[in-house]
């Protein structure tokens, strides 16, 4: 898939979408949608009037910007930048089967993600985590499972990514790898995409907090920006979604305002 650049470029992707969501109508409803063009004075001021992208990320403590100020975790980084609203449900200390500290969430993934079922997000972002390292990978990979299922029942229209799981500067444990493979299987089965980021604080201890686990300000900056470049396809497709929604909608109340639509 060819990456199309959010920022400067994305009007005119989502103009290439109103064209693609043009193109399915024929008759009364291409002529109530050029209507709707013709009211807001173009195609490209249509577009500039594109909802957000609501975003759920699941994840532990280096997502949720541990020791670092408030903002500077990168899914907000990235939300400030892509103007995302966002639901960062990441705790200190969880994982796919590690309940996470009683001072955060107190929970493991399985039930984080079933406190926000009521949400109605357009991406979900999922991030294996370092603090199930040690316990059964058999175990690990029934609940990944079972975690990627829930959230595709309870977000059906959801664009799922899955992320690699992240380690400092120093060599990631075996276990590591074994864990990204679940994520893997896991998101795939449920139709969603995996990305594997590798380990941008490889070798590169500044990065680090004085623990040598927690990416520091800088560390969660380099995140944001290496995921974002992975993940801006992903982006683009829900915006183009979300669009041809809109531009749907938007003819149907037209219709529905000339008297064309009952």
């Amino acid at each position: 898939m060819n990456r199309i650049p959010i920022g400067s470029h994305r009007a005119a992707a989502l103009v290439s979408s109103i064209v693609i969501a043009f193109s399915g109508m024929s008759g009364l409803m291409l002529t109530a949608a050029q209507s709707v063009v013709a009211r807001t004075g173009s195609e490209s001021t249509l577009a500039s009037r594109s909802p957000r992208l609501a975003v759920l990320t699941v994840g532990d403590s280096i997502m949720k910007g541990f020791g670092v100020p408030s903002g500077q975790a990168w899914p907000s980084l990235i939300a400030g930048d892509d103007g995302w609203s966002l639901t960062n449900t990441a705790c200190d200390g969880a994982g796919v089967l590690r309940v996470g500290s009683a001072n955060d969430c107190g929970e493991n993934f399985s039930a984080v993600i079933s406190s926000e079922a009521t949400l109605d997000p357009d991406i979900v972002i999922f991030e294996g985590s370092s603090n199930d390292f040690g316990l059964d990978n058999s175990e690990l990979l029934a609940s990944t499972i079972s975690e990627l299922q829930t959230i595709r029942a309870d977000f059906p229209s959801a664009q799922i990514v899955g992320l690699s799981t992240l380690w400092g500067y120093t060599d990631p444990p075996a276990q590591l790898e074994q864990i990204n493979s679940q994520v893997q299987r896991a998101v795939t089965q449920v139709g969603g995409t995996y990305v594997d980021i590798g380990q941008p604080m490889a070798g590169h201890p500044e990065l680090m907090q004085s623990d040598d686990v927690h990416p520091n300000a800088s560390g969660q900056a380099v995140l944001a920006s290496t995921i974002r470049a992975v993940i801006q396809p992903i982006e683009h497709d829900a915006l183009v979604t979300k669009q041809i929604a809109a531009t749907r909608q938007s003819t149907v109340e037209a219709l529905v305002h000339e008297g064309r639509l009952l």
